[in-house]
């Protein structure tokens, strides 16, 4: 009886030893496999990535290699590239500068332009203003009506009653002085005038004349309150009535504009 349970129990441990062994061994494969199939993932990745590469690199040989080149290795493609690519640099350097001086050419043949057009539009102004009769008010009721202005910035160089040098002025800041420019004048009754401006702008005040002679010079003065105040110097002369106001721009240089006033 002892001697069949020994034989019954080295069955057993044969049994399990040979069942131990069996799930190793399908572990093991499974490991496999399952290395395997990652592998293969890892592998279909790397050669989609590969094509992506070759594909940039066949393109720029394409586009950037002569016929000639286009089969050349990957070390001597990268060279070539390398050597091509500094040429394109040193030649966009090039355009740079030459985009410089076309820039700066450009900014002055802008300023003497700008030049051209104010000069221009004194003498448009001094034309225009010879063509028509000259009318001059023998009373303070006729001037009574509306007034077209040609005037033209001035500066006055040292002392005018020592040198009477008077000077057009051609400002690099016009635009700070055309504002104040007044190309027509609307005088109506009761003391109200309208002042027209080149800048679009209208200022509507009062005035009133000192020391009116159809003859000689005399003044008048626009106001309103304290926000408007201008004084009009007005001179029967040959060609018209001069007129000249200050412009109230703070300079170094005392500025008027002066010109003719004609009947409208």
């Amino acid at each position: 009886m002892k001697k069949y349970i020994i034989i019954v129990f080295a069955v057993l441990i044969s049994i399990i030893a040979h069942a131990q062994t069996k799930k190793e061994v399908q572990y093991t494969l499974d490991t496999l496999i399952k290395s395997n199939k990652n592998l293969h993932e890892d592998y279909n990745q790397l050669k989609k990535e590969w094509n992506i590469y070759n594909q940039f690199f066949m393109h720029v040989k394409d586009k950037f290699f002569p016929p000639e080149e286009i089969n050349l290795s990957v070390n001597e493609a990268i060279s070539r590239f390398d050597q091509l690519y500094s040429n394109i640099e040193n030649q966009l350097i090039k355009n740079s500068n030459i985009n410089v001086e076309l820039r700066d050419s450009i900014a002055t043949l802008s300023k003497i332009s700008t030049e051209l057009e104010k000069n221009n539009d004194i003498y448009r102004k001094l034309i225009l203003s010879s063509l028509s009769e000259p009318f001059y008010p023998k009373s303070e009721k006729e001037l009574v009506g509306q007034w077209n202005l040609f005037l033209n910035p001035l500066s006055i160089k040292g002392d005018p009653f020592e040198s009477g040098i008077v000077g057009i002025n051609v400002l690099d800041v016009a635009d700070s002085i055309s504002c104040y420019n007044i190309f027509k004048i609307e005088i109506q009754q009761d003391d109200l005038a309208t002042l027209f401006f080149s800048d679009g702008k209208e200022q509507k005040c009062f005035y009133s004349i000192s020391e009116f002679n159809h003859n000689m010079p005399y003044s008048v003065y626009f106001s309103k309150q304290e926000e408007f105040k201008l004084v009009l110097r007005v001179s029967p002369m040959h060609n018209g009535l001069m007129v000249s106001y200050e412009i109230p721009v703070k300079t170094d240089k005392v500025l008027y504009y002066y010109g003719l006033m004609k009947r409208k």
